[in-house]
């Protein structure tokens, strides 16, 4: 079997290959002209592009089964919220111990899965509950509560916020706290392509130690520890092929005009200081002044009412 992710990707070229070969049954390695090898191979692609849009016709229609799964927005609010019972559950069995959410914070990761689907809320659960475990990590529970939620994700709130029917729809699927507890007989953690390649928490463990014994405060380990999990997260999901800077996945949660307004100013500000800011500048101003314009237009509403 052949799997090819992100198969939107292969150029007009690469797709001709593929479609010469599923018609032929053969194919030439690389740097060879004259020879040809057989093989039978079941291909199948993956793509989070429209099929129509981005494929060449030709191989589009060569592909026989279409199966169209749908993005984590349109999924009912009980998947998005076994989903994140899931992820979670994952976390206590790591660490073995009881993890709690309260309702607002279930509420914020799923309302904050805005642009990279599963690969985002799985992301931002391990964040969750890394920071969580941070701030009790000799308690028998981990209490997770709202404001223990970096502001990033807790705005997930205020996205839900504009649309009252979907919060509605989580609200009755879900209780004042979710209380998961490690289960050793019923989970099993499953390796995929999100899956950390390291234990998160031995890492965060080792490092509190070490920074209590040079004699720095809790907040201050905590300060420091927090922003390297963020970091080490951000690094592998970046790595594996989880984009958190493309202009037409940032344009699903993030008006046109304001990612039109943030090119602008970073054309300007680059011209003027003759320098190039890093890759992610458009991305996280966009989001910035989003969530700006959000929190005063919710302001708004809250006066108004």
């Amino acid at each position: 079997m052949l799997f090819l992710d992100e198969i939107h990707r292969l150029p007009p070229e690469g797709q001709e290959m593929i479609f010469y070969f599923m018609d032929h049954g053969t194919y030439s390695r690389l740097g060879e002209t004259g020879k040809h090898h057989s093989a039978e191979v079941r291909i199948i692609g993956a793509t989070t592009e429209d099929p129509n849009s981005s494929l060449l016709d030709t191989f589009v229609r060569r592909i026989p089964i279409n199966i169209q799964l749908p993005s984590f927005g349109s999924r009912p609010a009980f998947e998005k919220v076994d989903l994140v019972k899931v992820m979670v559950s994952h976390e206590a069995h790591r660490i073995q111990r009881t993890i709690s959410l309260t309702e607002d914070v279930v509420k914020a990761l799923i309302g904050s899965v805005s642009y990279g689907n599963i690969g985002q809320l799985k992301s931002n659960v391990q964040l969750v509950c890394a920071r969580g475990f941070l701030n009790h990590m000799h308690e028998e529970q981990i209490d997770i509560w709202i404001e223990d939620v970096p502001e990033g994700i807790r705005s997930g709130l205020i996205l839900l916020a504009d649309n009252r029917e979907t919060s509605t729809e989580l609200s009755q699927n879900l209780e004042s706290k979710l209380v998961i507890q490690p289960n050793e007989d019923s989970l099993s953690i499953q390796t995929d392509s999100y899956e950390l390649p390291y234990n998160l928490y031995d890492i965060i463990g080792d490092k509190a130690e070490l920074l209590k014994a040079d004699g720095i405060d809790q907040e201050t380990i905590n300060h420091f520890i927090s922003t390297d999990v963020n970091v080490h997260l951000k690094s592998f999901y970046k790595d594996h092929g989880f984009s958190f800077y493309a202009d037409n996945k940032l344009s699903e949660f993030v008006d046109r005009k304001i990612i039109e307004l943030t090119n602008r100013i970073y054309s300007m500000v680059t011209k003027r200081l003759g320098s190039d800011f890093q890759s992610n500048f458009v991305y996280a101003m966009s989001l910035h002044i989003s969530s700006f314009l959000k929190k005063l237009q919710l302001g708004e509403k809250t006066r108004g009412q």
